[in-house]
C-alpha cells in the first residue's frame, strides 16, 4: 500500500508518455525510420519563370505493431484498433495487434518472446522484468528514436520519471507518469460517523489515531477497531529504501549506505506500535489466519482498514450500502520526510527484434500528445464506451459497468496531464490523487538501482526463510517484541544479512559510479 513500507510490493498502479512528432517520411529500414518536413518550394527567379511543382514526401509503408501486455482481452478492442488506426493513417499508417498473457505467466513468455526473436515491438515491463531483459539483450534502446520522434515524451513527462528505464546511459523505456508512489505515511480509511458520534476531531497522528480505537473499543465492543492481516500493515518509521533487497537489508536513503533494518531504533518502533494494536484488543486476536482484511470493513464489523487512497476510492464504495456510514481518508507522516523509492513502476519499452522501433515510439508519442489521443486509447469511443457527465467518465446508458466493453489498464500508460476522474470516484477523490505526492522532498538518489541476488542465491533464500518464521509475527503484533526480536536479529545473523549488507552496498557503489 502507498505510504507503508512493504518488501517487494506489488506493482500495479501505471502509466506512460507524452510527444508529438516530427512528421514521418521516407520507407522504413530494419530498425529505424527517416523523418523529414515537405520541403519548401523555392521562390520564382523571374517573373515570367513557370511556378516549380511542390516536393511531397513518400507515403509511409503500412507496418503492424504488436503490442503484449498482462491481463484478459478487452471485448471491443477492434473497435477502438480501428478507430486509432483511422486516425494515425496519415501520420503513422500503422495497424495494431495485441497479445495478453495471463499475468501469472507474464514475466516468463515475454522473456521467451523476446529472446527467440518471437513478434513483439512494444511489451509492459516493470523495474524488475525490465533489469533481466536489459541483462539478455532482449529491449532495445530507444534515444535515438525519442530524440527523433519523441520529443514531446521527454518534454511532457518529468525528468525524475527517467532514470528508472536507464541504465549506463541508454535509455530502455517509456516511463508512465505515475502518481501516488509517495512513502513515508501510514494510510487508512476510517468510519467518519463514528468518529464524529465519540465528538473526536480529525485524525492527524497515531496518538489520535489510537484514541479513536480506544473509543471504538468501549462504544461498540463488537466492531474491530482496525481491520489487517498478518502482511498487510508494515509500518517502517525512516526513509529506506527496500525493493528488491534481501529480507532483513535496506539502504537509508539519507546516507545510502546498506544497513541491518532489524537494528535500527524506526524498525522496533514499527513493531512496538503493532504490539500495542494487539495487546490493547484494536486488531483481530486472529489477526495471523486472517486472509481478506478488506472484508470486515466492508461488512461494517471493522471501524478502520488500512490502505492506502485508491484503496479508499474503494472501500467507500463498498460501505454505502450501510445505513449512516460515512468514511474519510487519514494519512499520517510517520518519517521525517516524504519520500519516494522509485517514482513510478510502469514503462513501455520495444522489443531489441522489432523491425519498426522508430514507429513504435512514434506510436508511444501520438496517443500522449493531445487529450483526444489519449482518451481514444484510454477510454475507446466516446458514445458507445463512455460518455462525459457532469465533468466525469461515466458508461454510457445500456452498458453494464461489471462488463464494460472496453476498460484497459490505464496505469500501463499514465499520465495525471490528461487523466479524467470517473463517474465512480468519491468526492474529492480525484484531485487528492493527483496532488499525492506534493509534498516529496526525498528521492531514492539511485532511482533505477535493482539488486542482482544472483551472488549471494544461498543467504538470500535463508534470509526470506528466517523473515517468514519470525518477520510475519513480529510485524502482527502476536509476537513479545523484547523477546523475540533479538531471537530474530541472531537468526539472521546466521544466515548470513551481514554478507548480503556488504554485496548489497557493492553493488549500489557500482551503481552510482556508472551514473556519474
Amino acid at each position: 500500500m502507498s505510504g507503508l513500507q512493504t518488501k517487494g510490493s506489488k506493482i500495479l498502479v501505471s502509466t506512460m508518455m507524452i510527444t508529438t512528432m516530427a512528421t514521418l517520411a521516407a520507407c522504413t529500414s530494419n530498425t529505424t525510420e527517416s523523418t523529414t518536413a515537405p520541403a519548401t518550394p523555392a521562390a520564382s527567379t523571374a517573373t515570367t519563370a513557370t511556378a516549380q511543382p511542390v516536393a511531397t514526401t513518400k507515403p509511409l509503408d503500412q507496418v503492424t505493431l504488436n503490442i503484449v501486455f498482462p491481463g484478459d482481452p478487452q471485448p471491443d478492442q477492434a473497435t477502438v484498433n480501428a478507430a486509432i488506426e483511422k486516425a494515425v493513417k496519415d501520420e503513422l499508417n500503422v495497424k495494431l495487434n495485441y497479445t495478453y498473457v495471463p499475468w501469472d505467466d507474464y514475466a516468463t513468455k515475454v522473456k521467451v518472446m523476446t529472446s527467440t526473436g518471437g513478434n513483439v515491438d512494444i511489451l509492459w515491463t516493470h523495474p524488475e522484468l525490465l533489469a533481466q531483459l536489459i541483462s539478455s539483450n532482449s529491449v532495445a534502446a530507444l534515444d535515438d528514436a525519442i530524440a527523433k520522434v519523441g520529443k514531446d515524451l521527454k518534454a511532457n513527462i518529468p525528468d525524475y520519471y527517467w532514470p528508472v528505464v536507464q541504465v549506463k546511459g541508454k535509455t530502455y523505456g517509456v516511463p508512465a507518469a505515475q502518481i501516488g508512489t509517495a512513502a513515508g505515511y501510514a494510510t487508512f480509511t476510517v468510519r467518519k460517523d463514528l468518529r464524529e458520534k465519540y465528538g473526536l476531531p480529525e485524525i492527524k497522528t497515531l496518538d489520535d489515531m489510537l484514541a479513536f480505537y480506544a473509543a471504538v473499543k468501549k462504544n461498540n465492543p463488537e466492531i474491530i477497531p482496525l481491520s489487517q492481516s498478518n502482511t498487510s500493515f508494515d509500518l517502517n518509521f525512516k526513509e529506506e529504501f527496500v525493493r528488491g533487497l534481501p529480507s532483513g537489508v535496506g539502504i537509508d536513503m539519507n546516507t545510502m549506505k546498506a544497513e541491518n533494518m532489524l537494528d535500527t531504533p524506526a524498525y522496533k518502533k514499527g513493531l512496538d506500535f503493532h504490539r500495542e494494536l494487539f495487546n490493547k484488543g484494536y486488531i483481530s486476536k486472529d489477526v495471523l489466519s486472517i486472509k481478506d482484511f478488506r472484508a470486515a470493513f466492508a461488512a461494517g464489523k471493522a471501524a478502520s482498514v488500512i490502505g492506502d487512497l485508491p484503496e479508499y476510492n474503494i472501500n467507500a464504495r463498498t460501505v454505502s450500502a450501510i445505513p449512516g456510514a460515512q468514511v474519510e481518508f487519514v494519512r499520517i507522516q510517520i518519517t521525517p520526510k516524504v519520500f519516494q523509492e522509485v517514482t513510478t513502476w510502469n514503462y513501455q519499452s520495444i522489443a531489441a527484434g522489432s523491425k519498426n522501433i522508430e514507429r513504435a515510439v512514434a506510436f508511444l508519442n501520438w496517443f500522449q500528445k493531445n487529450q483526444q489521443n489519449y482518451d481514444l486509447l484510454t477510454l475507446g469511443v466516446e458514445g458507445k464506451h463512455y460518455v462525459i457527465k457532469d465533468g466525469a467518465v461515466n458508461f454510457p446508458a445500456g452498458v453494464d459497468p461489471a462488463k464494460p466493453p472496453y476498460l484497459p489498464f490505464e496505469w500501463i500508460w499514465q499520465n495525471p496531464k490528461f487523466m479524467k476522474s470517473k463517474g465512480t470516484d468519491v468526492k474529492g477523490f480525484f484531485e487528492a490523487y493527483k496532488d499525492y505526492d506534493k509534498d516529496v522532498t526525498l528521492r531514492f538518489p539511485a532511482m533505477g538501482f535493482l539488486f542482482d541476488t544472483s551472488t549471494i542465491k544461498t543467504e538470500v533464500a535463508s534470509l526470506d526463510s528466517v523473515n517468514a518464521e519470525y518477520g510475519t509475527v513480529l510485524k502482527s503484533g502476536t509476537a513479545d517484541v523484547d523477546k523475540v526480536l533479538p531471537q530474530f536479529k541472531e537468526k539472521m545473523k546466521q544466515a548470513g544479512i551481514d554478507k548480503a549488507i556488504a554485496e548489497v552496498q557493492k553493488q549500489l557503489d557500482a551503481f552510482m559510479a556508472s551514473k556519474k
